[in-house]
C-alpha cells in the first residue's frame, strides 16, 4: 500500500515539470468544482471524499457512503453561464458502492455576420454523464473509478468523447486520511478537424478528521497538477457543530467551511471561499443537507453554488 502511494505522489510531483503546456486542453467545464462542500473547502477534497461529491473528486471515496444518497448542485457563473450537476450513490453490503451522475453547462451567445451585425442567438452546452464504482481492497485501502461520456455543442457543431477517473483513499491513522486520483484521462475531443487534449488532472491530498466531543473538525490540503495550468495548492477546513437534542427536530448540525486555492492572481481576495451547511432530520426519510458557498474570483467577481442532498 505504501508503494502505491509513493508512486502516485511521485507522479503528482513530477508531472508539472514536463506536462505543463498552457492552452492545450479542451472540455474546460470539467475543471469547475462540483458540490458546495468541496468548493467551500478550497477544493482540498481528495482525501476528504466521503459523500456523493466523491464521484467527481475521488471516486474511491464513494465507498465511505453508508446509505443511499442523492445530491444536486446549482451554480451561477459569469455572462449568463449556468451549471447544474447531480449524483446518486447506491451502496451494497459486500459488492462495493455504485454511483451515477450528470453535469450540464449551458450558455447563450449571439450570432453575427461579417459586418458584426446580430443575426440571432444560439445555445452552447457541455454534458457529462458519469458512472462510478468503489470497493474496499484492504482494511484501510479503498479504490474507485469512474467513466464520463461527454458531449459538447458549439453553435452548430457537436463533438463527443470519453474520460476516466481512478482514485485511491487510505486511512493511514485513526484520524488521518490520504488520497490520490487521476481525473479526466482520455483521448481528447475533436471539433471539425481540430483535436484538444483532455484536461487530465493529477491530485494528491491529506485530511485530518478530528472528533471534538459531539462536534467534528476537518483540516485538509491538496496538491493538484493539470496539463495546461501551473500546479495549485488547496487548503480547507470544516467545523461541524451538533446542536443540543432539544433543537434536533429543526436543525441537527451546522457546518462552517473556509478554503483557499492558489493560482488566482486577480485581486486581494481571489481564490478564497466561504460556505455553510445545515443538516435537518426528516422523520422516517433520513437527512436533508443544504450547503451554500461563495467563491471569489477577485476583480472578475464571484461565483455562488448551492447544493441539496438527501441521505436515506
Amino acid at each position: 500500500m505504501k508503494k502505491i502511494f509513493i508512486i502516485l505522489w511521485f507522479c503528482l510531483l513530477t508531472t508539472p515539470v514536463f506536462a505543463w503546456n498552457p492552452g492545450t486542453t479542451g472540455s474546460q467545464f470539467l475543471k469547475l468544482g462540483i458540490g458546495s462542500r468541496p468548493v467551500a473547502m478550497g477544493e482540498a477534497y481528495t482525501a476528504v471524499s466521503d459523500d456523493a461529491n466523491g464521484l467527481y473528486w475521488n471516486p474511491a471515496g464513494l465507498r465511505e457512503v453508508p446509505n443511499f444518497e442523492i445530491s444536486a448542485t446549482f451554480m451561477t457563473l459569469f455572462y449568463e453561464v449556468s451549471y447544474t450537476a447531480g449524483a446518486l450513490v447506491i451502496p451494497t453490503r459486500n459488492r462495493g458502492n455504485f454511483a451515477l451522475g450528470v453535469a450540464y453547462l449551458t450558455t447563450k451567445d449571439t450570432r453575427r455576420n461579417e459586418l458584426g451585425q446580430e443575426e440571432g442567438n444560439f445555445t452552447n452546452y457541455d454534458l457529462a454523464i458519469t458512472g462510478g464504482y468503489a470497493v474496499k481492497l484492504f482494511e484501510r485501502l479503498q479504490v474507485g473509478g469512474s467513466c464520463k461520456l461527454i458531449r459538447s455543442k458549439l453553435e452548430e457543431e457537436t463533438a463527443s468523447t470519453v474520460t476516466f477517473d481512478c482514485g485511491l483513499l487510505s486511512r493511514i491513522h485513526e484520524y488521518i486520511f490520504a488520497g490520490a486520483v487521476i481525473r479526466h484521462l482520455g483521448p481528447g475531443i475533436k471539433f471539425i478537424d481540430k483535436w484538444d487534449r483532455a484536461p487530465t488532472n493529477l491530485r494528491g491530498g491529506i485530511a485530518f478528521k478530528l472528533p471534538m466531543w459531539k462536534h467534528h473538525l476537518i483540516l485538509a490540503t491538496d496538491l493538484s497538477a493539470h496539463l495546461d495550468v501551473e500546479p495549485t495548492l488547496s487548503f480547507g477546513g470544516e467545523f461541524k457543530f451538533k446542536f443540543p437534542r432539544a433543537m434536533e427536530s429543526k436543525i441537527s448540525h451546522l457546518s462552517i467551511r473556509m478554503g483557499y486555492k492558489t493560482g488566482y492572481h486577480l485581486g486581494e481576495w481571489s481564490g478564497f471561499s466561504l460556505g455553510v451547511g445545515t443538516e435537518t432530520e426528516l422523520k422516517g426519510l433520513g437527512q436533508l443537507v443544504i450547503d451554500v458557498v461563495h467563491f471569489s474570483y477577485g476583480f472578475l467577481g464571484s461565483s455562488e453554488r448551492a447544493s441539496l442532498t438527501i441521505k436515506f
